[in-house]
Formats: C-alpha cells, structure tokens, sequence
C-alpha cells in the first residue's frame, strides 16, 4: 500500500496521512511531483520471475514515453534485496541517500517490486511517499529530498537517466532529514 505523509518541517508530527493514490497523486501535483499508478503491468512482474532484459522489453511502450517526456537517454533496473544489508555495502549506500540532496536532472523511479521512501522538502513541509510495486514516482531536478531502503532493503525499481553526472547528489548545506523517521519507524506509525 502506497501511503503520503506530509509533516511540518519544523517537527516530526504528522499533519495529513493519505493513502488512496487519487488523493496521494492530488497533493503531490500540487508540488509538481508526478505519481502514477501502472497497475496492470506490476501485476504481470509480480507474477513470472523477470530478468532485468525482459522487464525492460515488457515496459519498452512506457519507457519510451517516458524518455521521451524527459529527455532521457538511458534506463537501467536496480535490485536491492535484504542480503545487500549484510554486505560492507549497505551503510555507505544508504547513508548517500539519506541526507537532504539536490540533483540536476530529475530522479524518475517505477517501483517494480519492494517498497521505498521519498522524503519531498518544499514549501514549508516535508512530504513522506512510501512507495511500493506499481508506483511511478518523479522528483523534479533542484528539487531537495533524500530516500531510505530501510534496515532490510527490499526492492525493484526501473531507473532513467540523461547522464549519470545529473544523478549525482549535491548535499543541502543545513539538511533537516535527521529530524524525520526512516522506512522502519514510518511503517510502525498507524495511518491516521
């Protein structure tokens, strides 16, 4: 289940909780962030075992519109299980994305499998997307946020880029990410 929390950005405390994704795309175009549902293929993925070549085949029509839109010249797939948390990997992964970042380009997802968290800083308010299998998410370049995987990463996503030099993150000098929950402790919050 996809759920949107939007917090003050002065505290921790949850204003609004949404999880019906009409509601959850509504209040996320209202700060030029772009959130689709593609339902009907999440559900053939989740079905098969698909290597990254067919996923890509199997999403090729979205895919090109979506390089299109955005003029994207590459796409990849990315497959974080819960046995990357025990490789000397993992903290210096996750600790890259957790602290509050700018990209020059947009950061555009589709969660294929699994479930992540996007943290949206803008106008005054830090928006909490967890999204899951059949989420398509965009978050505009220049736009600060940082991500979590969670303790024990578990999680598929379609990944396109213009270059790799605009996915590189450009730390915010006075980030507020550390006053908010990670995936863990967003999860045990019940929806209000």
């Amino acid at each position: 289940m996809s759920l949107l929390r939007i917090f003050n950005e002065t505290s921790e405390n949850i204003s609004s909780d949404f999880i019906n994704h009409d509601d959850i795309q509504s209040e996320l175009a209202k700060i030029n962030i772009e959130f689709q549902r593609w339902d009907q293929l999440s559900m053939l993925t989740e079905e098969t075992n698909l290597s990254d070549e067919q996923i890509l085949n199997l999403y090729s029509k979205e895919i090109e519109t979506i390089k299109h839109l955005y003029n994207f010249h590459s796409v990849d797939t990315i497959n974080v299980t819960p046995e990357f948390s025990k490789t000397d990997k993992f903290e210096p992964m996750r600790k890259k994305f957790l602290d509050e970042h700018i990209h020059t380009d947009h950061e555009v997802r589709y969660f294929i499998d699994g479930q992540g968290l996007f943290y949206i800083h803008k106008e005054n308010k830090v928006y909490g997307i967890l999204c899951t299998a059949g989420d398509f998410i965009t978050v505009p370049e220049n736009t600060p946020h940082w991500f979590d995987m969670g303790s024990s990463p578990n999680f598929k996503c379609i990944r396109f880029f213009t270059d790799d030099s605009g996915w590189t993150p450009n730390y915010l000098e006075k980030p507020i990410s550390s006053k908010f929950p990670l995936l863990d402790d967003f999860l045990k919050v019940p929806v209000s």
